[in-house]
């Protein structure tokens, strides 16, 4: 919750419907049956019986309650899409690396599920195979994880590793353990090149 002062220009054809014009911030804010109590007034001028100007402080929250009232912009929280679109889970009924797996399936992934509705989830066995994790993304890409002789709490750990990402292929700046340095500048050095410079005899 934030205080915010505004210098405004506003306009009463009523106590239930105004227009308030934000012009320090050019914000333009619209309440329909609104009561202008609301407002917390700071200063008035009044003009010719009509208030001309007037100087208030509005309070703005990002959650928006129930009923009629100043239009609030969430800044992008109600536009969040998730990038993991489903999710496959692939066992093996016999074999000893998928040992994880399949407890995973029996204790784990119906929790799993609940908490992610947004996510498709589907098993399917794969005999005589590793057990794998794979995701589909919205962009169009896969990614396959193995999980073979993992505990049941390292699979959710992949599962919600794959559930959060978003699916883009992995490069040289984002590598676990490597730092880019990217910049607009020019290399103090410069760029080598194997023609420049006094030549090695060996």
């Amino acid at each position: 919750m934030v205080d915010v002062v505004l210098e405004v220009e506003i306009v009463v054809e009523s106590k239930e419907v105004f227009k308030v014009l934000a012009s320090a911030s050019a914000i333009w804010i619209e309440a329909l049956e609104h009561p202008i109590s609301s407002l917390y007034l700071t200063s008035m001028r009044r003009g010719n019986g009509s208030i001309t100007s007037i100087a208030t402080t509005h309070r703005r929250s990002t959650i928006d309650h129930d009923g009629p009232g100043i239009a609030r912009r969430l800044k992008g929280a109600g536009a969040f899409v998730l990038q993991c679109k489903r999710l496959e889970f692939h066992y093996c009924d016999w074999a000893g690396s998928s040992r994880g797996m399949n407890a995973f399936l029996q204790t784990k992934l119906p929790a799993f599920a609940r908490e992610n509705p947004g996510v498709e989830v589907s098993v399917s066995p794969r005999p005589g195979k590793h057990p794998v994790i794979r995701g589909h993304f919205i962009n169009g890409r896969e990614k396959a994880i193995c999980v073979r002789n993992m505990t049941p709490h390292e699979i959710l750990d992949k599962a919600l590793y794959m559930r959060s990402n978003s699916g883009e292929k992995m490069n040289k700046g984002t590598k676990a353990g490597r730092n880019v340095v990217r910049s607009n500048n020019e290399s103090v050095r410069g760029v080598w090149d194997p023609y420049h410079g006094t030549a090695f005899k060996v």
